[in-house]
């Protein structure tokens, strides 16, 4: 499980590409796992799991298809 310090910035990189979906987080691999699907919708999800308020903010988001 990768636990993020909070009120920092992050770059996210998330390649989806030949039955695998692989996040890298500030440029470090850090978990992949393995996708049947050949189309659909992209979504993101924050998680807290103790006491209190949870938010993120996401900005300069690109999407290629090829």
């Amino acid at each position: 499980d990768l636990a993020l310090p909070i009120n920092s910035t992050y770059h996210l990189l998330l390649i989806a590409t030949d039955g695998e979906v692989t996040l890298f987080v500030d440029g470090q691999r850090v978990g992949n796992i393995a996708s049947v699907n050949s189309s659909g919708g992209i979504g993101q999800a924050v998680i807290n799991y103790d006491a209190g308020d949870t938010s993120c903010v996401y900005d300069n988001l690109w999407v290629w298809r090829w």
